[in-house]
């Protein structure tokens, strides 16, 4: 095997498999291991409560951040970010590790969803977005993954 593909493996399959398996395994503890242990028992009366005292104030402030980790918003800010990291330092590899960790952090939240099916809690939804598993969170982990990966 060439040197290439042996880096390839050590240094993004392994760590993006290694993080898909973590996922999976706090996925089934949540929805199935311990679905019927506090705090999880509670969780629906705890979104109830939060959707019960929602106002028009802290729902703009909601959809404010929201809208700073969505989807399109990530996707802009990582070509962005890579384009001003390629015309500052001059090279490829910060540009490309950025994009490359966005794109494994999709594909990792894609495939867990796939496999743990999590519905979205029974209360209003705040915005018009099609409904997507509540585990992971997608705002989370991508906002997370272009954070942190802008940092290295």
């Amino acid at each position: 095997m060439s040197d290439t593909v042996v880096q390839i493996l050590r240094r993004v399959l392994l760590p993006v498999s290694l993080l898909f398996g973590v996922m999976v395994l706090l996925g089934v503890l949540v929805t199935r291991v311990f679905a019927h242990t506090w705090p999880f028992t509670v969780e629906d009366a705890v979104n109830r409560e939060f959707a019960g005292d929602r106002t028009a104030g802290w729902n703009d402030v909601s959809l404010v951040f929201s809208t700073l980790a969505s989807t399109q918003m990530i996707v802009v800010v990582t070509v962005l970010v890579a384009l001003a990291l390629r015309l500052w330092l001059k090279r490829w590899r910060e540009p490309l590790f950025l994009c490359a960790a966005v794109t494994a952090q999709a594909l990792v939240f894609l495939f867990t969803t796939m496999v743990i099916d999590r519905q979205r809690p029974a209360v209003e939804h705040m915005d018009t977005s099609p409904p997507t598993s509540s585990f992971p969170s997608g705002h989370t982990s991508a906002a997370v993954a272009l954070y942190v990966a802008s940092r290295c």
